[in-house]
């Protein structure tokens, strides 16, 4: 059997306009990543894994997961099939959900994280987090906690970006909550725990056939203009399934292809307001502006005025 592709050093790129094969591969493992995901959660982990889907408390019981396996970092490294393929994935994906940013890929030999899929994180500086070496760190350690305190570095890191007002439509501190891992919204929490999991179901269901819904830019040109074209029948958009699914498929792509991470807005939701009570992305610039759209909020706009530019002059405005 050979080893996964990610586990393999890449050869020296060959002088040509396309890209490396292993870039190819990437991009398709990322495209696998919900089904791959549901998969590891079902059949890789133990019944005793009751933490929350992508919490801090789920990565610290990954790690023990880990370390239960395998004896040393040479044994994890050597491992064949999908398991750590799918740890890989749960870890990229619950710090990647936490804390904002996007999975990348380096063919560059000089790199450190080369030939493994790693997360570019919104916190500034942005670090690269590459879970196959944290997980093989861990393995090393067997002490515990490493991924604990990769955690509990990346959040305190946050922290001390803060939350300054951005302008008159953007929402300022004390309308702002920070993302799960070092917040006490139990909303915020469940929002994006779920997140995936109503998306596929919104594909597979009203949206359907789901193959349409990539998570490329152009799919969200197609979104728009099924989003104007739904008659919306009741008084808050949001309890129409189409559109509360629209809405989860428009932020997550928006996340995956230009990075940042959800936050919700104090107060009751206020059909005027793009924030107060609603959960929304925000993403960092290299120059440390706070860039935000609400997804929810495009969606309804867009439904209630018949006007597909609505959402896609919104996520012009959120991409880099």
């Amino acid at each position: 059997m050979t080893q996964e592709w990610w586990q393999q050093e890449p050869a020296p790129a060959a002088k040509s306009d396309a890209r490396p094969a292993s870039r190819e591969l990437f991009e398709d493992w990322l495209a696998e990543m919900d089904y791959a995901l549901e998969g590891f959660t079902a059949l890789g982990l133990p019944d005793q894994f009751t933490a929350v889907p992508f919490s801090r408390a789920s990565v610290v019981m990954l790690e023990d997961v880990t370390l239960s396996r395998y004896a040393d970092p040479r044994a994890f490294l050597d491992a064949e099939g999908p398991w750590v393929d799918g740890a890989v994935r749960y870890a990229g994906e619950a710090f990647r959900r936490a804390f904002g940013g996007a999975w990348d890929y380096s063919t560059d030999l000089n790199d450190p994280v080369v030939g493994k899929p790693y997360v570019v994180l919104d916190t500034a500086p942005a670090v690269p987090f590459s879970p196959f070496h944290a997980l093989s760190m861990a393995v090393g350690d067997r002490g515990g906690g490493v991924l604990a305190r990769a955690w509990d570095g990346q959040a305190d890191a946050q922290a001390e970006q803060g939350h300054g007002e951005l302008d008159d439509q953007r929402p300022s501190e004390q309308d702002a909550t920070l993302v799960p891992g070092h917040s006490a919204d139990a909303h915020l929490a469940a929002f994006v725990a779920g997140v995936d999991a109503e998306v596929r179901a919104w594909a597979r269901g009203p949206a359907a056939p789901a193959a349409q819904w990539d998570g490329s830019a152009t799919s969200l040109d197609l979104l728009a203009q099924q989003v104007v074209d739904r008659k919306v029948s009741v008084a808050d958009p949001m309890e129409d399934p189409y559109l509360s699914g629209a809405s989860r498929y428009l932020g997550r792509t928006l996340q995956q292809l230009y990075g940042g991470g959800w936050q919700r807005g104090q107060g009751a939701k206020d059909p005027m307001s793009p924030y107060a009570g609603r959960c929304y992305l925000v993403r960092l610039t290299d120059e440390g502006e706070r860039i935000s759209v609400s997804p929810e909020y495009l969606v309804e706009v867009a439904a209630e005025e018949g006007d597909s530019s609505i959402i896609t002059d919104g996520a012009g405005t959120y991409a880099p």
